[in-house]
């Protein structure tokens, strides 16, 4: 969900030394006909208070993967390393998707005496979108599956 932060997990033994932060985080621009156009004006991602996660700022609305590189710092001992990872996120129509798939799975596997009544609720949300269907309607819906398959 939003504000979620996205941890990058080591193994522990070396986790504990391990010292990171990211400087950066760039939009990379979405390319179209060999030309480049960016994806929005928004922000999606933007590293934590402490700059040693990625925080998403906000869906992607857009109809177009939002990719970003980030420079991030690693450190173990005096031994440093530099890496930029391209991060892509997904548009919220993606997401909602994969949601969908994951709460069908759900019902399809449930055992007699489960109550499917939220995710099939969050499903009819789901399917009741359109396209004209605004970003905020489509929040509202993934917000729906996510609460239903967390509760589940």
């Amino acid at each position: 969900g939003i504000d979620e932060n996205v941890l990058l997990r080591l193994d522990a033994s070396i986790g504990r030394n391990l010292y990171t932060y990211i400087s950066q985080i760039k939009p990379v621009p979405h390319q179209e006909n060999g030309q480049d156009i960016s994806v929005t004006q928004d922000t999606y991602l933007i590293p934590s208070a402490l700059e040693d996660t990625i925080k998403v700022a906000q869906y992607n609305g857009s109809p177009y993967v939002a990719e970003y590189d980030v420079t991030l710092h690693l450190s173990l001992g005096d031994a440093e390393k530099i890496v930029v990872l391209r991060i892509d996120v997904p548009t919220i129509d993606t997401w909602i998707e994969q949601a969908s798939i994951e709460a069908q799975s759900k019902i399809n596997t449930a055992t007699a005496g489960q109550d499917i009544t939220a995710l099939q609720t969050a499903l009819d949300g789901k399917n009741a979108l359109t396209s004209h269907s605004t970003t905020d309607e489509k929040i509202a819906v993934l917000e729906k599956l996510n609460q239903a398959l967390i509760s589940f």
